[in-house]
């Protein structure tokens, strides 16, 4: 089934939405930026209207990034239970910079809603500097079973400013 969907947080003028891809409808109204970290395309949104990052692409994404008009939605390949060790963490600072400048909403979403959304979330609270334990910031507002494996938790911490 997966994950309903949650707003975790709030910072500024953006939301924060996380859970399963499948249901984001179910959050009411559509966001209007979606960071899908399955691999798959949004329902909803077209192909034109993504950049889809994986291994080998990710700097000339980054560089694309200011400069794409209409985009909707990022979607990574990102390996189920895993991390995406190809995204460092320039990668995670740049995206988190672009998410708070130009989304009003966002959904952050995989199949279950849970590993792979809860280690972006935690990455983005912690980048956005609203806690000092990103990984229990997510399971405390959002989900107890984010965050699934060890390894991801050490791929959060590893993408942290030293400062956190």
């Amino acid at each position: 089934m997966g994950k309903k969907p949650t707003r975790v947080f709030s910072l500024g003028g953006l939301e924060v939405w996380g859970g399963s891809l499948n249901l984001w409808e179910k959050a009411g109204e559509p966001p209007n930026f979606f960071l899908s970290v399955n691999g798959k395309l949004p329902r909803g949104v077209q192909e034109k209207e993504a950049l889809f990052l994986h291994e080998g692409n990710v700097e000339q994404g980054l560089q694309r990034l200011p400069d794409i008009r209409g985009l909707r939605a990022i979607v990574v390949e990102w390996p189920d239970f895993g991390v995406p060790s190809f995204l460092t963490r320039r990668y995670w600072e740049v995206l988190a910079e672009y998410l708070r400048e130009k989304v009003g909403c966002l959904y952050v979403g995989c199949d279950g809603g849970l590993g792979r959304t809860g280690t972006t979330l935690a990455i983005l609270a912690g980048l956005w500097r609203l806690t000092d334990s990103p990984v229990a910031f997510v399971w405390e507002r959002y989900d107890l079973r984010a965050v699934e494996t060890r390894e991801q938790e050490a791929y959060v911490a590893s993408v942290m400013p030293q400062d956190c």
